[in-house]
């Protein structure tokens, strides 16, 4: 049953996704605003996040900013294009001063390249994220 689901998933998608639906590193840039839950350690938690990205794909540090439970933090990090016919996008997170850097493995740009959807952390390592972006400018 689940098998049969997933094929009829995979080929809805495919049959969905229009030609010319590739993506270019300079789609991204822009401000977003980014939704953020998951796991740190044993705890759940949300962000909420304003990150403004330039044309290569780089945060512009000065602009961008995490904030959660009462605390607002700058962040640096990057995304670079890293399969233009998925519009898929993968790179990192900083948050600072020096509090670590997260992967993000995987995110995908909707095709009105006004949405993306990622995911972040490393597997396995109990401390993993899902996120939506939102193109606010």
């Amino acid at each position: 049953m689940i098998k049969a689901l997933i094929s009829s998933a995979f080929l809805l998608t495919c049959a969905a996704t229009p030609a010319g639906a590739a993506c270019t590193q300079a789609n991204l840039a822009g401000t977003w605003t980014a939704y953020s839950i998951g796991l740190n350690g044993s705890q759940l938690a949300w962000v909420s996040c304003n990150l403004v990205i330039g044309p290569l794909g780089a945060f512009i540090g000065a602009s961008s900013s995490c904030a959660a439970s009462g605390e607002t933090v700058k962040v640096k990090g990057a995304l670079r294009l890293s399969a233009p016919a998925k519009c898929a996008f993968s790179g990192s997170l900083t948050i600072l001063p020096a509090r670590g850097t997260n992967p993000i493995p995987s995110l995908t740009l909707s095709l009105d390249k006004q949405t993306a959807a990622g995911v972040g952390g490393a597997n396995g390592s109990g401390n993993v994220f899902t996120f939506l972006m939102v193109r606010t400018k």
